[in-house]
């Protein structure tokens, strides 16, 4: 669901890339490479990402991860109708989309398993406004539960499903990419479980980004995030539909690696999400006499909070409370002919005992 704010903690070492022309001027793009991640260790992966495939309108996404701590599958298959300028807006389109996800990693203490479907139509105004709304299907399932897992990651979630709705919008004044573009960027999100599902819950997200340019060529990066998730019909939220952020946001911290944990010295250790969150960052950039290097200082902060059952845990009482966490450093911006490398390093300023830190992470965004 639109909910999760998960982030990928993937540090890369090697990559490469090829880019292949479809039939009738679709595009493929096949990437392979090494990752290393200070949570899952060694990675491996192979993707493939192909826009209107043999002149279908039909888009594919197929990926595979293999290392020390596990593996993860993912697909997705969509098709855009395109329907021109309509009552609703300009460039108004439909969209249908068919998701798989699956992964089994020693560090999560249990694998997971999620299939969705979602038909979404969407157009934007005349002032550049983008929005959307969509119908959603989706069924999540938690196996393999391994010794050292919470008493509150519940044992039998087997295709408990979501169906529901939910819209959205996007405003951006950005013309360009890359950490010196500048703009203003705001979006938001409203969905909701029904009955029709097994899980009912409504959720809301709100966040933004501004960038603006400073004397002497520096440009000022400015975001924010929040989001929130409520049980209805007297249904708890479950663990996958919560919240989990870390890793990129705030940096200093590996993912999942704050907010309400259930963890016993030498035995269960399982991050539990949120209900809510928040997370903010401050950055300032230069350019170097390279113009493919840049480089940029900053201060992020962060909190995960909240939960339905708190009681029952390995280690207690679950403590859900509100506690911000924040991190200081510096990053390195490197625009490849493959795409942008990012490396941070950050050094967490307020944390609580049961975080898990990230001091450095190396992160391959690859564009074909």
């Amino acid at each position: 669901m639109a909910f999760l704010r998960t982030t990928c903690l993937v540090c890369g070492l090697a990559s490469a890339g090829s880019t292949v022309m479809a039939q009738d001027g679709g595009s493929a793009a096949l990437q392979t490479g090494a990752s290393y991640s200070s949570l899952r260790g060694g990675l491996a992966f192979v993707g493939l990402d192909a826009e209107n495939v043999l002149g279908s309108g039909v888009d594919l996404s197929l990926g595979y991860q293999a290392g020390d701590d596990g593996d993860a599958i993912t697909g997705l298959i969509s098709k855009t109708f395109s329907l021109g300028d309509t009552a609703i807006g300009s460039r108004t389109f439909v969209r249908t989309t068919l998701e798989a996800r699956t992964s089994d990693w020693e560090s999560q203490t249990y694998s997971m398993e999620h299939y969705a479907a979602d038909v979404t139509i969407g157009a934007q105004t005349i002032g550049g406004l983008r929005y959307d709304a969509r119908l959603f299907w989706q069924s999540d399932s938690l196996g393999d539960l391994g010794p050292n897992v919470s008493p509150l990651v519940p044992a039998d979630l087997d295709g408990s499903t979501a169906v529901g709705v939910g819209i959205g919008f996007d405003y951006s004044t950005f013309t360009a990419t890359g950490p010196m573009a500048t703009g203003f960027d705001v979006h938001g999100s409203l969905t909701v479980a029904t009955p029709a599902g097994d899980r009912e819950w409504i959720a809301a997200e709100l966040g933004a980004q501004y960038n603006t340019q400073l004397p002497y060529g520096l440009v000022l990066a400015v975001n924010g995030d929040v989001g929130r998730i409520e049980g209805r019909g007297g249904d708890d939220v479950s663990i996958v539909d919560r919240a989990f952020v870390g890793s990129d946001a705030p940096r200093g911290f590996t993912y999942s690696g704050i907010g309400p944990r259930d963890r016993v010295a030498g035995g269960v250790n399982t991050a539990l999400g949120g209900n809510s969150y928040m997370t903010t960052s401050v950055e300032l950039r230069t350019e170097t006499p390279n113009p493919s290097v840049t480089l940029g200082a900053f201060v992020d902060a962060g909190a995960l909070w909240d939960l339905d059952v708190t009681a029952g845990g390995a280690s207690g009482i679950i403590d859900d409370e509100f506690y911000l966490r924040s991190s200081a450093g510096v990053a390195v911006y490197w625009d490849t002919a493959i795409g942008i490398m990012q490396l941070n390093v950050a050094k967490p300023i307020e944390q609580q005992e049961f975080d898990e830190e990230e001091i450095i992470s190396l992160n391959l965004n690859f564009q074909f």
